[in-house]
């Protein structure tokens, strides 16, 4: 049930007419426009594109810090029983489980524009329906810490299904990059950490410039202060670092306690020892 490239699935959704216009088959892409219902005969479903509540999302014509979205209300109906919910497009992709089956947002078309506002019957919802309901996009999705939502390799941004953490692996080197860019000894080791595989082998160098650029669980690494350019490097938590006073300034100009605490705080390191004309 691994999702194919959602943008080579997407050309197929508009030069494919394999099937009657309002059908659609589980485990692929389709195609839903405002106010349209698609059925699937075999398992007796509907869905229908009900109505758009907003669409909020960034105009093309601007850069926008935050994205936005759109609210967009489903209805489907597994023989008799109906049930409708709202899926906000633009902030990935979204899911939400119905009747034994797990409905997938992939993209609302099209771009919201301020010079050509989309009116309601210009909308398209790109959807999909998958077989179960343990079809996930993170770990937060899955209801036990032991599990994690399994990916195919290099499948990161899509959608997966809850599995099992591994809890032997072999110690075998094989190394992998794990879709949060840390390189891990194998797939095994990977998953038993709730971590996907991105790509085999070590994870090649993400340069940055500061520590935005490295994500929430990582910072911008600089050998020297004076560098423009430093290498993203994980970020250890604060409780797992040693309680030494070991102290360095950080080249924020700040003391720390130890390295490790400066890591954490996501600062490189200047010098050894206290930071000069700074108190503790």
């Amino acid at each position: 049930m691994f999702l194919r490239t959602v943008s080579a699935a997407i050309v197929v959704l508009l030069v494919c007419a394999c099937q009657p216009a309002d059908e659609f088959q589980l485990e692929e892409l389709f195609r839903l426009q405002y106010q349209e219902t698609k059925i699937n005969k075999g398992e007796n479903i509907r869905i229908r594109f009900n109505a758009v509540l907003s669409d909020r999302r960034c105009p093309i014509e601007q850069n926008c810090l935050v994205p936005g979205t759109a609210e967009l209300q489903l209805v489907f109906w597994k023989g008799a029983r109906r049930e409708s919910f709202v899926l906000q497009a633009g902030a990935g992709i979204q899911i939400h489980p119905v009747a034994g089956y797990t409905v997938v947002l992939h993209d609302l078309f099209p771009p919201y524009s301020l010079r050509n506002p989309p009116g309601k019957k210009d909308y398209v919802a790109v959807l999909q329906v998958l077989q179960g309901t343990d079809s996930c996009i993170d770990n937060t999705d899955c209801d036990t810490r032991d599990a994690f939502c399994r990916k195919a390799p290099g499948e990161c941004a899509a959608v997966g299904q809850c599995a099992p953490r591994p809890e032997i692996c072999p110690h075998v080197w094989d190394p992998v990059c794990g879709c949060d860019g840390r390189t891990y000894g194998n797939a095994c080791v990977a998953a038993s950490n709730g971590v996907n595989v991105d790509y085999k082998g070590e994870c090649a160098p993400q340069y940055c410039w500061h520590n935005d650029q490295c994500g929430a669980e990582a910072y911008c690494f600089f050998r020297e202060c004076a560098l423009e350019t430093g290498v993203c490097q994980p970020r250890p938590q604060v409780s797992d670092c040693p309680r030494l006073w070991e102290p360095v300034c950080g080249c924020d100009g700040e003391t720390y306690a130890n390295r490790c605490i400066a890591a954490a705080r996501g600062a490189s390191i200047d010098y050894p020892g206290e930071c000069k004309n700074r108190s503790r």
